[in-house]
């Protein structure tokens, strides 16, 4: 008789050291070296050999980031991901502090988020021979590259036969046409012109991804025949479009006749009812010019006055309707009628992410859909994860019309919530709101508080109660608005400091009298990173003394905003004390705000 023995034991630590790394290949660096790598000898020993370290530091504390800047070795380093945004302010300076980049032998990957010129130019000569092959920019909106950092991007892609290249935001008026760019390209641009547009493919010749935002006209400009731009654009496979209805007209045809599209992203905005926007026969120019199409997503905001919506809206869906839309290609539409403040019209696919919605008023609102699939409002409504209200527009309407809020949250999902609040609220305000909005979702909040010339006590008390509701939320974005030229601040600090949840993680804040500002880096026990807005002449020297008293470690930035002419001072803070086993050879360098003090 066969007998089958009793299964033995298994470990973690029994497993093959191969085994274990391709593990760690789908864990987060964070996990493997603050949790797993504390377990035991021999799962130390095991992060220690690893060599393909992701290191992601976007929205970590600083207290983490001390703990693994000394727990792995440059050279088992495959990819690295840097953010100088709010969260985590001056992080690439200080992490330029920290490491020799040069020994990051094996690292083929590089992303560096809100980087300014000065110190991507710093960090672009310490990697030429890293054997990268992506890399990634997005610059601050107010930094303008030099002509001699852009160079310094082409002598990396030379030399470490980079095979991607993803820049954010690439200002276009500096185009270098003494040099081209040879590998793929994803490209994100803003404020361009139709001229620049027809330039891009002699830098980027294998142009691959391309993302537009803000078109200018300029005056005279002559427009490149569609056969010319179609042949300049052919490795070009994803096209993603933000443009008003006037400027579209100029790109439509040029554009989307580029054979070798992949996938379409359009958002047109400000379409009249006459718009060749709406009389364009998308299938036939689908089907001629666009062969390769496999996604193709649209969101069409038009501008309609005294219609009939569930007619109007037919005669939008009716070229949608054919068996090229619904059984050949399977992208359905559907259309959503606005009355108010002005009868709106959106025309968009149902697989269109644009999860930012500004205030509509959902409940009243025509829905058709061409889809067979069975489609609700409430699965449109699931799928909004970040949403703008005027919270004084939002009250009016269901107190007027007396809306049914009864079966569940009208938008379940939301987490990034923008919230304007201009007058005084209603005594049932958050009850209506914690209906249409599941607040315990809510991580991101800006809220913008109108001042007015009344008592502000009833408004603070509400906004206490608003932020008690909001349990899971992290960070925190305040904005004082005047109503008035001459309103003045009537707002006290103290009013405005007891807003702030004591569990927030990453604070947003207006000009505040220094005792407030003390209080908020001393009693916010959870505290990671702090922005005081539009400060010019902040106090740094007296809040780094002040902080040094408590032996608490912070860096800063100073970030300008060139176009609104605005000063923000932006803190990443320490929840403990200095750690006693750290260097200060690795904690600080020469530049003032590049320190960890």
């Amino acid at each position: 008789m066969l007998e089958i023995s009793a299964p033995k034991h298994l470990s973690l630590i029994t497993l093959p050291t191969e085994i274990l790394h391709h593990i760690f290949d789908s864990i987060d660096c964070q996990t493997i070296l603050l949790s797993i790598r504390q377990v035991c000898s021999t799962l130390y020993e095991v992060t220690n050999t690893y060599d393909r370290y992701r290191l992601d530091f976007r929205s970590i504390s600083l207290d983490n980031y001390r703990f693994l800047i000394s727990r792995f070795d440059s050279g088992n380093v495959n990819s690295i991901v840097l953010s100088n945004d709010f969260k985590t302010p001056n992080q690439i300076q200080l992490f330029l502090s920290n490491f020799n980049t040069q020994k990051f032998v094996q690292l083929r990957s590089l992303t560096l988020l809100e980087i300014d010129d000065e110190t991507l130019a710093q960090l672009l000569q310490t990697i030429f021979y890293c054997s990268l092959k992506f890399l990634s920019i997005k610059w601050t909106s107010s930094s303008t590259p030099r002509y001699q950092t852009l160079i310094l991007i082409s002598t990396v892609v030379t030399r470490n036969s980079l095979s991607k290249l993803s820049m954010h935001y690439y200002p276009v008026d500096k185009l270098c046409k003494q040099f081209s760019i040879q590998c793929k390209v994803h490209l994100t641009l803003s404020k361009y012109t139709y001229g620049q547009l027809c330039e891009l493919p002699l830098l980027f010749p294998y142009l691959e991804e391309l993302k537009l935002d803000q078109y200018f006209t300029s005056p005279g400009e002559k427009l490149i025949l569609q056969s010319q731009l179609s042949l300049i654009y052919q490795y070009l496979t994803s096209l993603t479009l933000r443009i008003d209805d006037s400027q579209w007209k100029q790109l439509r045809e040029a554009l989307l006749t580029t054979s070798s599209l992949l996938q379409v992203s359009l958002q047109v905005f400000g379409i009249l009812p006459n718009s060749g926007t709406l009389q364009c026969p998308w299938e036939e120019l689908i089907q001629t010019n666009l062969p390769r199409l496999t996604q193709f997503d649209f969101l069409f905001v038009i501008l309609s006055e005294n219609i009939n919506p569930n007619e109007y809206i037919e005669s939008l869906l009716l070229p949608f309707r054919t068996p090229f839309w619904t059984e050949v290609k399977r992208w359905f539409v559907t259309g959503d009628f606005y009355p108010f403040p002005r009868e709106t019209v959106r025309l968009y696919t149902v697989s269109f992410h644009n999860n930012l919605f500004q205030y509509p008023q959902w409940s009243s609102r025509v829905w058709q859909s061409i889809s067979p699939i069975p489609i609700n409002d409430t699965e449109v409504m699931s799928r909004i994860h970040s949403l703008t209200l005027n919270m004084n527009q939002v009250i009016n309407y269901f107190e007027s019309y007396q809306i049914d809020l009864s079966d569940g949250y009208l938008l379940p999902n939301v987490t990034e919530l923008q919230l304007t609040e201009r007058h005084q609220w209603s005594p049932n305000s958050i009850e209506i709101l914690s209906k249409v909005i599941n607040l315990t979702r809510i991580n991101d909040l800006l809220l913008t508080i109108g001042i007015d010339r009344g008592s502000t006590s009833f408004k603070i008390t509400n906004l206490i109660r608003l932020l008690e509701r909001t349990i899971n939320l992290h960070s925190l974005d305040i904005d004082i608005s005047r109503n008035y030229p001459n309103d003045v601040w009537i707002i006290a600090e103290s009013d405005l400091f007891s807003l702030i949840p004591r569990s927030i993680r990453h604070l947003q804040i207006p000009p505040l009298i220094n005792e407030f500002v003390k209080k908020i880096l001393t009693e916010l026990p959870q505290i990671q990173s702090v922005t005081f807005k539009d400060w010019t002449n902040f106090p740094i020297e007296m809040i780094s003394d002040y902080l040094g008293s408590f032996d608490k470690p912070f860096t800063y930035q100073k970030r300008n905003h060139h176009e609104s002419y605005r000063i923000d001072w932006q803190l990443w803070l320490s929840t403990r004390r200095k750690i006693s086993s750290e260097t200060p050879s690795r904690l600080s360098n020469n530049k003032y705000s590049n320190r960890l003090f």
